[in-house]
Formats: structure tokens, C-alpha cells, sequence
């Protein structure tokens, strides 16, 4: 793309010509659910966990957890039973230093971790599970990662991985190979990336690259590069969704500071534009500048939608659905204590994920199950 000449030819036409979806169409907005849609939490002992990992990282069939530990060196085994119920903690030895991590699913086998520090590794666990480094490629620069999205960017059917990073602030692409990852160049960015989301952002058939900053959301396409300056003033997370009768794609951007909900729109007619379209206010949900969030998006219900699950500072957890008119809040629970991150994972092979979060102290897992029925 012209916006960003480091990238390799290949990592340019992939990043435009490679089909994305926000979601497929399912049921009708109006589905019903048989019960309260979340389960109470259960707890798993943990120490100072900051990041998770959600995997089959022991080949057994069955999704395990991964936690890392706030100093990025020591990593915990939770290995799932297939039944949404996970072993006690299995931690390894100290190990290099990581800041970010991920799930690698290859072709075949299990999968394996993808850690960024220093450089990007490849680790794989043993039998006894504990982690073992089977690969490692260079970064572009110096820098701090920052967080790490897995996508397939160059239509050859395997995983590649964009790393968000600090000094300098950029995203980085890495292409998978024979050999393995490679650097293809970087995205520059005019402060440190706290999210990314590879979708078709504007109808166009062609997924974009769209990255959170503090301030606003940044783009690349096939047609360049483009900024959106937001509704709020402190954007925490994305949220693609589907809009209109004609399924239109769209992304929602939560402000942490007002607790409000702007739309991200492709402005008409112009080229390669957004603006800011409707502000949508969130049932139960208030915020202030101190105000404290994790958030994930997770099609929980089924209905081929995805919902935002959103956890205050106060313990709260909310779930909402999007339609053309509003955002109901489809279910809520009280967690008892504040969580620092949440993601979604199907640990029971029942096609709807659960929530697994970490409470802000990072002492403890929480696995909350998803009761919504079909």
C-alpha cells in the first residue's frame, strides 16, 4: 500500500485483496434465549497473572488455558477436561522475558504459543507441560510489543501475525512461511497501538486493517490509509458489527470515559473516509475519566452475531447485541471482583464460548460458563 512502503509486495496486495468477515447472518435479532445466558463464576487459583491464551496446547482434542505472569516470565498450564472444567496450574521455570502473547493453531498438531519480547518465538509444551522455545525470529527494532493478532494476511492458508509495538509506536507484520515467520514491514503510528481488528470495515469486499490508538482508530486498505477522530476523547475496544437490512459492515468504538458507544461509518462517495455516525448510550453502564474496563466481543448467543461483553470496575459484566436501533443488554452478572482482561473460548465443545477472565489482582481465573441456549 502506498501509506506504507516498508511492507513487502506480497504483504501489500494481501492486506486488499483478501476476503473478511465481521460476522455471517443467523438468526433473527430477535432470538430468544432459554435461560439467564451466563453461569456463575468459577474460580481457579492463580499468581499475578497478566495475559491469557486459550488453546489445545497438549493435543489431547481439548482447549487449554495459558497464563503469563505480570513480569512475562513465568508460564502456567491450566490443561481443559473437554467438559468446560480446567486442571489445577501446571507453571514452568523462569523463561526470557515476554510482553505479549497468543495462540498459534498450525495445519495440524497442537497448537503453540507465540510469545514477543525481545524477538517473536514459537514455544511448544512437553508432556509434563512445561514450555519449551522451538523458534524465534527478529523483530523490526527495538521496540516493546504490545499485544499480538493472529490473522491469515496473504492468502496462502497460513497463520500470519500482526505485533502492536512501542518505541518506535507501529505495527509490525509477520508473514508465515516454509521456514517460518518473517518480518514484511510496518504500519507507522503516531502513538502506542492498544488494539487491532483485520475485517471488512466498509462494504468494499476487502478486509482493512483498522488499529485503536488513545485517541482514535487509524485504517489501511487497498485505497490508502485513513484516520476517524471519534465520538469520545479515550476509545478502549472495537466492536465489528452488521448493520442495516443489506448487512452493511460497521464498528462500534466504546469510549471508557463517557461509557458511550460511537459509530464508525465509511463516509459516501468519498475516498477511503469515516466519520462519526450514531452515539448509542449502554443500559446500566455509566463512566467517568477514572473509569476502569476490560472488554472482549464473542458471538455468545449463537445468533451469528458478535455481542459485547464488557466488565466494569466494580465487578459487573454485561453483554450486549446491537441492532439498527439500539444496543439491549442481553445478560449481566455479578463477578463479585474487578477483572483486568477477559477473552472468549468454546471449552466445552458446545459451539458457544465461555468467559475467562483475570481478576484485576491477578490471583485468580475465573471461568464463567455460557448457558444460552440455540
Amino acid at each position: 500500500m502506498g501509506s506504507s512502503p516498508g511492507l513487502t509486495r506480497r504483504a501489500r496486495l494481501s492486506l486488499g485483496a483478501v476476503l473478511g468477515f465481521v460476522g455471517s447472518v443467523g438468526c433473527s435479532a430477535e432470538h430468544v434465549v432459554g435461560s439467564l445466558g451466563l453461569g456463575a463464576a468459577v474460580h481457579h487459583q492463580a499468581s499475578t497473572v497478566a495475559a491469557l491464551a486459550v488453546g489445545d496446547f497438549d493435543g489431547d482434542g481439548h482447549p487449554d488455558v495459558v497464563s503469563q505472569d505480570r513480569r512475562g516470565q513465568i508460564i502456567c498450564l491450566l490443561r481443559g477436561q473437554g467438559d468446560g472444567s480446567l486442571l489445577p496450574a501446571r507453571c514452568g521455570p523462569p523463561i526470557e522475558p515476554a510482553t505479549a502473547i497468543a495462540v498459534l493453531r498450525p495445519p495440524s498438531g497442537p497448537a503453540m504459543l507465540l510469545r514477543a519480547g525481545a524477538a517473536l518465538s514459537t514455544w511448544r509444551a512437553s508432556g509434563d507441560g512445561v514450555f519449551g522455545k522451538i523458534a524465534s525470529t527478529p523483530l523490526a527494532a527495538l521496540v516493546v510489543p504490545q499485544g499480538l493478532t493472529v490473522e491469515e494476511l496473504d492468502g496462502d492458508h497460513r497463520a500470519d501475525v500482526l505485533v502492536s509495538e512501542s518505541g518506535p509506536d507501529q505495527v509490525e507484520a509477520m508473514l508465515s512461511g516454509p521456514s517460518g515467520l518473517m518480518s514484511a514491514g510496518v504500519y507507522s503510528l503516531s502513538a502506542t497501538p492498544r488494539a487491532t481488528l483485520y475485517r471488512d470495515l466498509d462494504g468494499d469486499d476487502h478486509p482493512e486493517l483498522a488499529v485503536l490508538l488513545p485517541d482514535t482508530v487509524t485504517l489501511w486498505g487497498a485505497r490508502g490509509q485513513a484516520d476517524w477522530r471519534g465520538c469520545g476523547n479515550r476509545p478502549l475496544g472495537l466492536w465489528p458489527v452488521r448493520r442495516g437490512k443489506d448487512l452493511q459492515p460497521a464498528v462500534m468504538v466504546f469510549d471508557a470515559s463517557q461509557g458511550l458507544l460511537g459509530i464508525m461509518l465509511p463516509v459516501a462517495g468519498a475516498n477511503f473516509s469515516f466519520t462519526c455516525g450514531k452515539v448509542v448510550g449502554l443500559p446500566g453502564v455509566t463512566a467517568n475519566a477514572a473509569s476502569s474496563f476490560a472488554l472482549t466481543t464473542a458471538d455468545l448467543n449463537g445468533d451469528g452475531e458478535l455481542e459485547l461483553v464488557l466488565a466494569a470496575v466494580e465487578g459487573s459484566l454485561r453483554v450486549f447485541r446491537a441492532d439498527d436501533r439500539a444496543v439491549p443488554l442481553l445478560a449481566e452478572l455479578n463477578l463479585g471482583s474487578a477483572v483486568s482482561a477477559i477473552v472468549a473460548a468454546d471449552l466445552n465443545h458446545d459451539d458457544r464460548p465461555e468467559l475467562i477472565a483475570v481478576s484485576e489482582r491477578g490471583d485468580d481465573i475465573l471461568v464463567i460458563p455460557n448457558l444460552f441456549s440455540r
